[in-house]
């Protein structure tokens, strides 16, 4: 059984662990952690976080799980960073903060609302992912079945 490389970080190494998972897990641990992190804290938090390493392919895994309109809405918040912003962790969380600071002294008691980014899309995403191909813990498992 092969591991995942837990370093998450952007190294050859992970993604060389990665890509020697059985080709459900390379589906199946993107799309994971994509949902884990947005129904935990949305958009913001799957970014924020080392998991965020997982957007883009858990955008493309959400495809495979056949939930277009749910990979519709991951690709939209990817769009937020540039390509070579997405894959480092401190590079999107200083976009983050610089982006919600900046909110900040324009607005001082802004609400979650004015300075996070991704807010409209969370409760889409929560909406949709439910919804879509029986919601997105009804398809994995069908994935995972074969």
């Amino acid at each position: 059984m092969q591991t995942l490389d837990m370093s998450w970080d952007n190294s050859p190494a992970f993604w060389a662990s990665f890509g020697n998972l059985a080709p459900a897990a390379q589906v199946l641990v993107p799309a994971h952690f994509c949902d884990a992190e947005i129904c935990n804290g949305g958009f913001y938090q799957l970014f924020f976080n080392s998991t965020g390493i997982f957007a883009k392919s858990g955008q493309q895994a959400f495809i495979v799980l056949g939930m277009p309109e749910t990979a519709a809405l991951i690709e939209k918040a990817l769009l937020w960073f540039s390509q070579e912003e997405l894959p480092v962790r401190e590079v999107r969380i200083e976009k983050l903060t610089s982006h919600r600071a900046a909110i900040e002294l324009r607005i001082p008691d802004a609400q979650r609302e004015d300075w996070d980014p991704f807010a409209a899309l969370d409760d889409l995403y929560y909406e949709v992912a439910d919804r879509e191909n029986g919601g997105f813990v009804a398809a994995a498992d069908r994935f995972a079945e074969g």
